[in-house]
C-alpha cells in the first residue's frame, strides 16, 4: 500500500517504496542513519510540493483531489489549519528539548520545587 498525498500526485522516494504494510512504524524509524542535511532536504522538498499544490488551488474551500488524513476529501483550509496546529505542537516539543540547553537545567516534573 502506497499512501498518496492529498495533492493528487505520486509520492517521491523514500515514501513511494516505503514498506508500510510490513513496518507500520517505518516513518518513525526510517531516518535513523540519515544526516541532518538529508532530513532537511526531504523536509524542504515536501514543503515545495505542498506549496505547489496550494498555489494550484483557487480558494481555501478547494477540495483535495484525493481523500486524506483518513477522511473524505479535505479542503485547503482544513489542511492549512491542520499544518498550523502540527507546527505549533512540534515547536512546543522543540522548546521542551532546547530549554535545558538554554538554562543549563533539566526540566523538573510538575509539582517539584526548583532551587
Amino acid at each position: 500500500m502506497v499512501h498518496r498525498p492529498g495533492g493528487g500526485g505520486d509520492l517521491p522516494e523514500p515514501w513511494a517504496s516505503a514498506p508500510l504494510d510490513d513496518k507500520p512504524d517505518w516513518d518513525m524509524r526510517s531516518a535513523e542513519n540519515d544526516t541532518v542535511a538529508e532530513v532537511a532536504d526531504l523536509y524542504l522538498e515536501a514543503w515545495a510540493r505542498s506549496r505547489a499544490v496550494a498555489e494550484r488551488l483557487t480558494s481555501l474551500d478547494s477540495k483535495a483531489p484525493r481523500p486524506s488524513f483518513g477522511k473524505g476529501p479535505v479542503t485547503l483550509r482544513w489542511v492549512m489549519v491542520h499544518m498550523l496546529e502540527e507546527t505549533a505542537c512540534h515547536a512546543g516539543h522543540l522548546d521542551l528539548l532546547t530549554d535545558p540547553l538554554r538554562t543549563g537545567r533539566a526540566s523538573q516534573p510538575a509539582g517539584t520545587i526548583q532551587s
